[in-house]
């Protein structure tokens, strides 16, 4: 367990000391300010408006966030050669996909729950508020997703370079949030095929639903918290995601050879 923690560790260090981090969160509190103050349809002075825009920009910064880093941190150990001196320590590689994830979600919870408070502050200014155990809901849920999105993101990388995994992590995550939950709507299209049908099934039962860990809807209008049993049970469905995503992780990465000559 030390081993994992001493590569979450470095991989914190190795986040914290990227500009890139900076610069996307200042830009994205930037604009979510900017758009927060714009009288759009007159919208401008409702709490309900700020909410809604601030709570999209908050998942919107978290799964770029995510997704970026996630998608580079064993590539950026590959191509500095420092992979062979982690293998070495030793450290298998189990315990490096682990701690690579601790690491990268560590800091993306971390960021995200500053946007929060941020967008917590931006409403409150407006006059409104958030219930407070459907807060604390959602932003949990809300880390769940972090975590499902980082897993899938290191598993591309073990297999593809950097610029792939992210592309196809990002296609992922759009797949989940827009195609998954519009799937029973095209199965029950008449123009749609039997092999579509069968291919969009396949997608609707293997994929992760992130809709049902978005409770985005329910802060904008005030809905109370979702019971407790299914709160829980939305939480071990996210856990099970992660876990999964992890062990096909490892697996693509365990005899992963690893030549000298693939820096340069």
């Amino acid at each position: 367990m030390n081993k994992i923690l001493t590569i979450a560790h470095l991989t914190i260090l190795s986040v914290l000391r990227k500009k890139d981090v900076y610069i996307l969160f200042i830009i994205s509190v930037a604009v979510l300010i900017i758009i927060c103050s714009l009288n759009v349809m007159g919208l401008a002075g409702i709490a309900a408006y700020v909410k809604d825009i601030g709570l999209l920009f908050t998942w919107l910064f978290s799964i770029i966030l995510a997704t970026s880093v996630a998608s580079n941190t064993l590539q950026e150990e590959e191509k500095s050669g420092t992979i062979y001196s982690l293998l070495a320590k030793p450290i298998n590689r189990k315990q490096l996909i682990c701690g690579k994830w601790i690491g990268v979600f560590s800091v993306a919870v971390a960021v995200t729950f500053v946007f929060y408070m941020i967008v917590f502050l931006l409403v409150f200014l407006k006059g409104g508020s958030f219930p407070i155990y459907s807060l604390v809901q959602a932003m949990i849920l809300h880390f769940g997703v972090i975590g499902i999105v980082i897993g899938y993101s290191l598993l591309f990388s073990t297999r593809l370079n950097s610029d792939a995994a992210t592309i196809i992590s990002y296609v992922m995550t759009a797949t989940c949030f827009l195609i998954i939950p519009k799937i029973p709507q095209l199965i029950a299209s008449p123009a749609t095929t039997k092999f579509s049908s069968f291919i969009f099934t396949a997608l609707y039962n293997i994929l992760p639903h992130f809709e049902i860990l978005d409770l985005r809807q329910r802060l904008v209008h005030d809905f109370a918290a979702i019971p407790t049993g299914i709160f829980v049970i939305s939480i071990l469905y996210s856990l099970f995601f992660t876990v999964l995503f992890l062990l096909l992780a490892w697996l693509g990465y365990r005899n992963k050879f690893f030549s000298r000559s693939d820096r340069y």
